[in-house]
């Protein structure tokens, strides 16, 4: 039996036809963002939702000077970097950004997994040819009006996809050289943003709880970040009036947000002292206080929630805060 030739056809340009244009839109920072600004401030955005933007989730708390540094790189055309600690919410700001600008958001995770291949693109047999796959990276520069293109955990990322970013980051040019499809350029289109969300800010970390999969990044990728956003837990003020939010058809009162927003913060301080080993991030919170409310027992909600992850030692110090009521 003959097998059948593959024949490799020359490149040409993608199929796919380009992105409909999309009507945009001036939105209030005060109105829009909840935050106390002056009533004319305002950003453009996109008068409605398109495939890929995120949700709006309602009980989201925008943190004010975050939320302006973010809205300032976005109008200058900087690439972002927020980075901080798990659970600050880095991924949630760059979506709840979205969600109500109407941006796409096109997440791309280097969680290890992720190779060059995927990232740009690849030879595949199709119809007894073989043609250029596009990655998901060239994908997400022509498929869509308007994106927010998400490197997520990008203080994780290889060798051999961070050396792809470079001409990308760079604010002055923004292509894209695909050597593997005959040298193929995109341009990053205008309403495209490049953001970066990381544990670290590329130099390491120096607090021994990312060493297992975070890198080392090349300080002239790390250059090429015009705004960089370190974010921190929410204040207990915001926190509170995040748990009220999210938990107000529950029955949730503010006497009890303010007890379990105090706990999480002594939690916090005795990180930051050196007296535990590991914070308690808002998402900790929410999932503390939503088993709280299913069980109705602070002590075993947290066990549940935290505790029975976390060092002896650490989880004895905080059972000490949660019956004292500190």
């Amino acid at each position: 039996m003959t097998t059948p030739a593959v024949s490799i056809v020359p490149s040409r340009p993608p199929r796919t036809p380009l992105p409909a244009a999309r009507e945009r839109k001036r939105f209030s920072v005060r109105e829009t963002f909840g935050l106390d600004v002056a009533k004319t401030y305002e950003i453009e955005g996109y008068a409605a939702p398109d495939r890929e933007t995120p949700a709006i989730d309602p009980g989201y708390v925008f943190p004010r000077e975050d939320t302006l540094a973010f809205l300032l790189g976005l109008q200058m055309g900087d690439r972002i970097l927020v980075h901080g600690h798990t659970g600050t919410g880095k991924t949630s700001l760059v979506e709840q950004v979205a969600a109500r600008l109407g941006y796409n958001v096109v997440k791309i995770n280097f969680d290890g997994g992720i190779g060059r291949d995927d990232l740009i693109g690849t030879h595949v047999v199709r119809g007894g040819e073989v043609v250029f796959q596009h990655g998901v990276l060239p994908r997400a520069y022509r498929d869509f009006e308007g994106c927010f293109v998400l490197f997520d955990e990008w203080d994780s990322i290889s060798d051999e996809c961070s050396f792809v970013l470079q001409r990308p980051l760079q604010k002055d040019d923004g292509k894209l050289l695909l050597l593997e499809n005959g040298g193929e350029v995109l341009s990053l289109p205008a309403n495209h943003h490049l953001i970066a969300t990381a544990n670290t800010c590329g130099q390491g970390d120096d607090t021994g709880l990312y060493t297992t999969g975070t890198r080392v990044q090349n300080y002239a990728q790390l250059n090429r970040f015009g705004t960089t956003i370190k974010l921190a837990y929410l204040s207990p003020a915001d926190e509170v009036a995040m748990l009220l939010k999210r938990f107000a058809s529950s029955g949730f009162q503010k006497v009890e947000a303010d007890l379990f927003v105090r706990i999480i913060g002594k939690v916090r301080e005795g990180f930051a002292a050196g007296t535990l080993s590991s914070p308690l991030s808002s998402r900790d919170l929410i999932n503390w206080v939503e088993k709280f409310l299913k069980i109705g027992d602070a002590g075993k909600a947290a066990k549940y929630a935290f505790l029975n992850r976390m060092a002896p030692e650490d989880a004895q110090a905080i059972e000490g805060l949660i019956q004292r009521g500190s």
